[in-house]
């Protein structure tokens, strides 16, 4: 099934920032693998599924729903009391959607962008059975 769609997917694209003028949710987290997933599901007027993934996620303060979200890479140095900011990779991406402002500290950050329907499951997610 997911051979013969039309996809694209960037690995930790937020160094230039990226930012889409739509309506993204919070869709899920998993406490063991510390995934965050944020989709934003196909529409009349968006005829794809695009989902942004968190991975190995230390600290996270954001909205659970995001209308024109950009993401970029900020300083760490702001963050000084989250355990794991700067060691292991982590990286500190600051979260803007509207008025709404927050971030998110992990070690990754996959998008993709498909023509996956509302009740599939997400490409960027694990197989396994973790969410």
């Amino acid at each position: 099934m997911g051979s013969d769609r039309a996809a694209s997917e960037s690995s930790d694209a937020s160094k230039e920032g990226m930012a889409w003028d739509r309506r993204f949710q919070v869709w899920s987290y998993s406490v063991s693998h510390r995934l965050l997933l944020l989709w934003s599901t196909k529409s009349a007027e968006h005829p794809s599924q695009v989902d942004v993934l968190f991975e190995d996620v230390r600290a996270m303060e954001l909205a659970t729903t995001l209308l024109a979200l950009r993401i970029d890479a900020v300083d760490c140095s702001g963050f000084p009391t989250v355990t794991g900011v700067g060691r292991d990779g982590a990286k500190c991406y600051g979260i803007r959607a509207g008025l709404s402002a927050g971030y998110v500290v992990a070690r990754g950050l996959r998008t993709h962008e498909g023509q996956e329907e509302y009740f599939e499951r997400s490409p960027l997610l694990p197989t396994t059975n973790a969410l």
